[in-house]
């Protein structure tokens, strides 16, 4: 029942030259045909084509052709040869009547939980890695300033770094684990001059937790990823209790994206959030931006006329993303002499 769709697959590639093609497959870092066959693997087509016929598995290749044509970059790569790649990267065909692909339902929820297992996957593979981290939070009801930091962090076993640049207590240093043998956290203030000791905590104790949503175990692209692919298996059991949309013409940093928007029917369907938005970066393919809303009646002052800017609820982006970041152990000690945490005032 597939053969027609695989046989549309093959005519849509042809519209890239094959000297274009053969160019593609020979770099290095080229997104190799097993990978791309189990992010098709990973569509439940049976499904589609039961509930929805076969028109929505039609809608759902066509995005599929869109994202597989995109050469990706090896993991591991500069900034300065993703640069080039973006350069490089062929564009996919446009769909009729508009330049910019839109899906919506089942497919685009579906299509979301493929490429967040796909980004996941790839993440696995990437030992440690560096980036700017952006967020802002709403905690016990109050939003909180917007937060820059520089984020360091290693997977296995997991390690963290975080030094606030912009917002907040502007130099700041949290470390976790504080070694192999103690697995709590240290954070070392910016406030008086830094004169004050370092702090060992507990990652889920009430200070620890004070200004941030989640424990510092749930830090990084990862876990931002695996959290939002729980979520969205999830919102397949919802049925027309949730929205799903799917786009491919966002930006974020200077960076095309493909942008996926959930929205629920009521507090019924997630008492937490009313409108999730995240965006996969093209060529990295991992996420990289997210914005979570909550319910009005949940926020004091809503305002129906300003719903999104009054509702938010948490906020998380990643950018200067640098996979191949060469992190040794002295990238996550509190010896390191490049980092306040034993170091004396003055010196």
């Amino acid at each position: 029942m597939l053969r027609p769709f695989r046989n549309m697959a093959s005519k849509c590639l042809r519209w890239l030259p094959q000297r274009r093609l053969r160019e593609l497959r020979s770099r290095p870092g080229h997104f190799r045909v097993r990978t791309r066959s189990k992010l098709w693997a990973s569509i439940p087509w049976s499904k589609l084509l039961t509930k929805n016929s076969g028109s929505a598995a039609v809608v759902a290749l066509t995005a599929l052709i869109g994202y597989m044509s995109v050469d990706s970059p090896p993991i591991g790569a500069s900034a300065t040869e993703i640069v080039l790649a973006d350069k490089r990267a062929p564009d996919a065909p446009p769909t009729p009547e508009d330049t910019s692909l839109k899906l919506e339902g089942e497919v685009a929820l579906m299509l979301q939980i493929a490429m967040l297992q796909n980004a996941i996957t790839k993440l696995d593979l990437v030992p440690a890695y560096t980036a700017t981290f952006v967020k802002e939070e709403r905690i016990e009801g109050e939003m909180q300033e917007e937060t820059t930091m520089h984020l360091k962090l290693k997977h296995e076993p997991h390690s963290v770094y975080f030094k606030i640049e912009k917002g907040g207590e502007v130099g700041r240093e949290i470390l976790f684990p504080l070694s192999g043998e103690d697995p709590r956290l240290i954070v070392k203030l910016a406030k008086f001059g830094g004169r004050l000791p370092p702090l060992k905590l507990e990652p889920e104790s009430p200070l620890a937790m004070k200004e941030s949503r989640y424990n510092i175990r749930m830090a990084g692209i990862r876990e931002l990823a695996k959290l939002a692919l729980e979520i969205r298996r999830h919102d397949l059991s919802l049925g027309n209790k949730v929205q799903a949309e799917a786009r491919d013409d966002a930006q974020y940093d200077g960076r095309p994206c493909f942008a996926f928007t959930t929205t629920y029917a009521s507090s019924k369907a997630h008492k937490d959030y009313r409108k999730c938005v995240i965006y996969i970066d093209k060529q990295l393919m991992i996420p990289t931006y997210a914005r979570n809303f909550t319910w009005p009646e949940s926020v004091s002052g809503a305002d129906p006329s300003r719903l999104d800017e009054t509702t938010l609820v948490e906020y998380y982006a990643f950018k200067n993303i640098k996979l191949d970041a060469q992190l040794g152990p002295m990238a996550f000690s509190a010896e390191n002499k490049d980092y306040n945490f034993v170091k004396s005032p003055g010196s």
